[in-house]
């Protein structure tokens, strides 16, 4: 089991991430920053989309993967939908493979004071 003060610093961690990278623009791709998701959208017709940041509450949440998904697939994009550790709900990525969604490889975050 973690210790609370480790989740503690790493959801810090992260919440400072946030801040830094929601709203980073991508070469290429329009930004669209909503209330609780970020969408990196491809200029280019081969470029997929990049779906991150979710912040669904969990009553809500599959209408909005619904919605997001129906989104892209209105635009004819594939896309990957990066998911951290403190996205919301907590269970986001089984949510994401029952939609059809493959998991991919983990990624990590490195921290430096």
């Amino acid at each position: 089991m973690q210790d609370r003060s480790a989740v503690s610093w790493r959801r810090e961690m992260f919440e400072r991430y946030l801040d830094a990278r929601r709203a980073a623009r991508i070469p290429g791709y329009r930004l669209e920053v909503l209330a609780d998701v970020t969408r990196h959208l491809p200029k280019g017709a081969d470029d997929e989309a990049l779906i991150s940041f979710a912040r669904f509450p969990p009553t809500s949440a599959e209408r909005r993967i619904d919605e997001e998904l129906e989104h892209l697939r209105s635009h004819g994009w594939e896309a990957e939908w990066k998911v951290h550790d403190f996205d919301q709900p907590d269970d986001l990525r089984s949510r994401l493979e029952a939609h059809g969604l493959t998991r991919h490889h983990a990624e990590a975050l490195m921290v430096l004071e």
